[in-house]
C-alpha cells in the first residue's frame, strides 16, 4: 500500500469553521453525557432529572429515543473530526514553512532518500 499523501494547509474559512463547529461539537457531547445520566436515573430522585432540562430532555426522547445516540455520538465525532482536522493542519502549516525540500524529507520516500545519502 503506497504512503498516505501529506496533507495541505487548510484554506482560512475551514480552520474558521472547524473552530467554530468545535464548542458546539464539545457542547452536544456533554448535553449527550449528561443527558445519558438523566436517562439512567428511572426514579427521578437526582436534582438533575427533576429541573427543566431533564424534563425537556425526557420529553425529546420520549419523541424519538434515537436523538440520546445522536447528539452524544454526533458531539462525540464531530469533536474528533474537528481535533483531527486542526492537528493535521498544523503539521502541515509546519511543513509549508520548513520549505519544499526540506517538506518532501518528511515523508517516507524522502527519509528512504536521506537514509541512502547518510550510507553513501
Amino acid at each position: 500500500m503506497p504512503p498516505k499523501p501529506l496533507a495541505k494547509p487548510l484554506k482560512p474559512i475551514h480552520v474558521a469553521g472547524l473552530i467554530l463547529l468545535l464548542p458546539i461539537c464539545l457542547a452536544a457531547f456533554v448535553v449527550g453525557i449528561v443527558g445519558m445520566r438523566i436517562l439512567l436515573d428511572e426514579d427521578g430522585s437526582s436534582k438533575l432529572s427533576q429541573s427543566a432540562f431533564g424534563q425537556l430532555y425526557k420529553r425529546l426522547i420520549a419523541i424519538n429515543p434515537f436523538f440520546s445516540a445522536l447528539i452524544f455520538n454526533g458531539g462525540m465525532i464531530g469533536s474528533m473530526f474537528c481535533v483531527t482536522k486542526l492537528i493535521e493542519h498544523a503539521k502541515a502549516g509546519k511543513r509549508a514553512k520548513q520549505g519544499p525540500q526540506d517538506a518532501s524529507l518528511t515523508s517516507t520516500a524522502g527519509v528512504a532518500a536521506q537514509a541512502n545519502k547518510k550510507n553513501k
